[in-house]
């Protein structure tokens, strides 16, 4: 029987990544000790970006670094051709700001410091080389070349590029050069050019230089060189970069000049193919021992800082229950599209970036002189979105209910008054898509991170928000000998969600149900997914239930793709106001209805509520109950107090892969991550 918390997270390794992994695991109350090689605790004298979605990842858990005080905040973004030239200010700080937190360039030094300040007393041992790990029931034990060992409940190995614990999980691996290197440093300077909070960034023909701003009067750069290093004549590495950059812009050949030949230093640049597997029972990677990456995109800390903050937030769900196997599978399928992106994105950059032949040159300047500014904007937001948490713009809502609010909810404590919506999926979907696409739908409405207070009177009841509680989703497997499969959503409905009340005093008001029907015919029969979104009456209607439904199905097609979805808060109540569209003439065939949703009161049958009008013209859609949720809906036969029937609509036939009817014929329909994909274009916006 596992424990409800683990005694023990070993974490190997004292960087960016296992520091911050060591503070966010303490911060949900999990015990840590920290193993690092080397036997002092030195950064080397370079500096690096602390990206906005690092910094509003670290705020989801209440971490405070101090980045403002110890950096400096980015606040433009030049690039520019080797001789000053300037190709384009980049949309960099609109992008910051979209994305809701500020970007902070530093000293690892710094970063280390105030690290290293958060862990407070957690114990790190110095001089700990790994060179294995055991696993068995009570946990894992870590050995060591000087003869110690430790043992814990779970492994994390956040021990960089050369790291031991994936050496272990994987054997060796082959690293993939750049085809550069690079030297840097950091001085003290200043200059015209590099102006308070300015990133400039030089290419040339092979080669590109860096000079940026990290405050306090000093500046950090670095040169990135496609020439074998010469690493026989370290003493000649300023007379190599003053060759390699003569003819530059002036500030770039005085930040070289202003620098210690002693303080250059120089590192290779490489990356590994991208790993699948990260982990195993209680062990899994973090940071660039998982996914090394190159520098491009400068996303190598903050990728590493994500990782600590999903890791720490998965392993604290109440779901965990102490299957800390289970939890580390979780957080790897949470993090592996994010970074797999983001390994992929960068060396496609370096490569653009670092062009050496004349026609590479001209398409790399065309295309940041003469792309839209709201294209770069839009891309650079994405990158800088943290995609598993609320962004720091995200909305609240506090405030009395309305009228016809407090008439609902008043109704609701004599009886349930639920709106259900339902749709079926056919492919192969994972339990966490589920779970993150749902996280991701709570994220983007404020009405579905609330619960309700009330005086006690039942005079004054108001919306209060809620603060990281996620919405209830409940797993239901079809066992194999079930004589009725296709039709356990019904039982589920009539028996449970129109039974039982939505509790609005903890909130949040909304919950779901995924019921999986396995496939017979072996591992390429697809499973049937039946989805059921229920809602209390208080913030949605049928409308606005089957709204949020086909929301919830878009989202898990954004993230199975890693699309990087929208993170800011909108409304989800329905706009009545909006006239329906007119019926465009039909198209194609009829087909079933593709989503019911009901309301009615306790232990009553379900009385469901259709919305009716032909596809619109174009591309045929994927589900034509998400366009359903588009119109104002009409009550079936009966009300929801008397009992009504369920009623089916026949609506326009389309090759949509949701079905509201088990006695379809069934079709061979392509896999999961296929369907979501085309449904998630084929939906309207």
């Amino acid at each position: 029987m596992p424990s409800p918390q683990p005694a023990k997270a070993l974490v190997i390794g004292a960087g960016i990544g296992g520091l911050t992994c060591a503070v966010a695991l303490r911060r949900v109350g999990i015990d840590v000790e920290v193993y690092e090689r080397a036997t002092e605790l030195r950064a080397a004298g370079s500096a690096l970006s602390v990206m906005t979605n690092a910094v509003t990842a670290l705020a989801t858990l209440g971490i405070e670094l101090g980045l403002d005080k110890r950096g400096q905040s980015v606040e433009s973004f030049t690039v520019m051709d080797r001789r000053g030239r300037r190709i384009r200010d980049l949309p960099f700080k609109d992008a910051c700001d979209r994305a809701g937190a500020p970007t902070y360039c530093l000293s690892r030094a710094h970063l280390q410091e105030a690290l290293l300040a958060e862990a407070a007393d957690c114990p790190i041992r110095l001089g700990a080389t790994a060179t294995g790990f055991q696993t068995d029931e009570s946990g894992v034990t870590v050995h060591f070349t000087d003869g110690r060992s430790a043992s814990g409940d779970i492994l994390i190995g956040a021990d960089g590029f050369n790291s031991a614990v994936r050496l272990h999980l994987n054997g060796p691996e082959e690293a993939r050069d750049s085809g550069y290197y690079f030297r840097l440093g950091i001085v003290p300077f200043q200059h015209p050019r590099v102006t308070k909070g300015s990133v400039l960034h030089y290419w040339g023909s092979g080669q590109r230089f860096g000079l940026v701003d990290i405050g306090h009067g000093r500046c950090y750069w670095w040169a990135a060189v496609s020439k074998p290093v010469d690493a026989s004549a370290p003493e000649h590495v300023k007379d190599t970069l003053r060759q390699a950059y003569a003819g530059w812009a002036d500030e770039v050949r005085a930040v070289i000049e202003a620098t210690p030949q002693a303080d250059i230093l120089t590192v290779p640049s490489h990356d590994r193919a991208f790993l699948e597997r990260w982990g195993d029972g209680p062990v899994t990677l973090l940071g660039d021992a998982a996914h090394p990456m190159l520098t491009t995109l400068a996303q190598g800390a903050a990728m590493a800082i994500e990782d600590a903050v999903v890791l720490a937030r998965t392993l604290a769900e109440p779901a965990t229950g102490g299957d800390w196997a289970s939890a580390l599978r979780t957080y790897e399928r949470r993090r592996r599209d994010r970074t797999r992106t983001m390994v992929a994105e960068s060396r496609r950059m370096s490569d653009l970036e670092q062009a050496a032949r004349p026609g590479r040159r001209l398409l790399r300047d065309s295309y940041f002189r003469l792309a839209p500014r709201r294209v770069l904007a839009r891309q650079t937001t994405q990158a800088l979105t943290f995609p598993d948490g609320p962004t720091a713009q995200t909305i609240n809502v506090q405030r009395p209910l309305s009228a016809v609010e407090r008439l609902y909810w008043i109704v609701d404590q004599t009886s349930p008054l639920n709106v259900i919506a339902r749709a079926r999926v056919y492919g192969h979907l994972s339990p966490s898509l589920h779970r993150r696409s749902l996280d991701a739908l709570q994220i983007q409405h404020p009405l579905l991170r609330v619960a309700i207070s009330d005086d006690g009177t039942g005079t004054h009841p108001a919306f209060t928000p809620l603060d990281g509680q996620q919405i209830p989703l409940r797993h239901v497997t079809v066992p194999p000998d079930d004589p009725t499969p296709g039709t356990r959503w019904e039982h589920e409905i009539n028996e449970r969600e129109l039974v039982d009340s939505i509790d609005w005093r903890t909130g949040p008001l909304l919950r779901a149900v995924v019921i999986t029907t396995s496939g017979t015919g072996g591992e390429d029969e697809e499973n049937v997914y039946d989805l059921l979104l229920t809602a209390s009456h208080t913030i949605a209607d049928g409308k606005t239930c089957l709204s949020l439904l086909r929301e919830w199905i878009e989202l898990a097609a954004q993230l199975d793709r890693g699309t990087p979805h929208q993170t800011t808060s909108r409304r989800a109540l329905p706009d009545h106001g909006r006239p329906a569209p007119a019926p465009p003439p039909r198209r194609g065939g009829r087909r079933r209805a593709q989503g019911h949703d009901a309301a009615g009161p306790a232990g009553g049958p379900a009385a469901h509520r259709t919305a009716s009008r032909h596809q619109p013209p174009g591309p045929v859609r994927g589900a034509s109950h998400s366009d359903a949720a588009q119109t104002p809906h009409r009550r079936a036969a009966g009300s929801a107090g008397d009992g009504g029937q369920t009623t089916r609509h026949h609506g326009p036939r389309c090759p949509g892969r949701l079905d509201g009817d088990s006695d379809r014929p069934r079709r061979r329909k392509p896999r999961g991550r296929i369907f979501l994909d085309r449904l998630a274009r084929r939906l309207p916006c």
